[in-house]
């Protein structure tokens, strides 16, 4: 767990991410996420190594409390939410991860 005191990450870094490792090559078609700390901002990213590159698979959108990603259709082992503005009060916690 990190924590941070501004929806900036304190001004340290230009995001987080959540590494998911799906397995095998796959081309998602989508990515939902729940949340029980909507209102940060994330879009998702794929790529063939657990340590990147990573390129961007979805368009960034602000997260609700259910939200889904429609994925640009790249194949990619490791898919990673890359949470680039947290929500009011610092904190973004992911509780849920779906394909489709």
């Amino acid at each position: 767990m990190q924590h941070y005191f501004s929806e900036a990450f304190g001004g340290l870094k230009p995001g987080l991410g959540l590494v998911i490792d799906a397995g095998r090559a796959v081309k998602l078609g989508s990515l939902t996420v729940r949340t029980p700390t909507p209102g940060f901002t994330a879009q998702v990213q794929a790529g063939n190594s657990q340590q990147g590159p990573f390129a961007d698979d979805s368009a960034s959108q602000t997260v609700g409390a259910t939200t889904t990603f429609r994925l640009d259709g790249k194949t990619a082992q490791y898919y990673v939410v890359w949470i680039s503005k947290l929500p009011p009060g610092g904190k973004a916690e992911i509780s849920e991860l779906t394909s489709g």
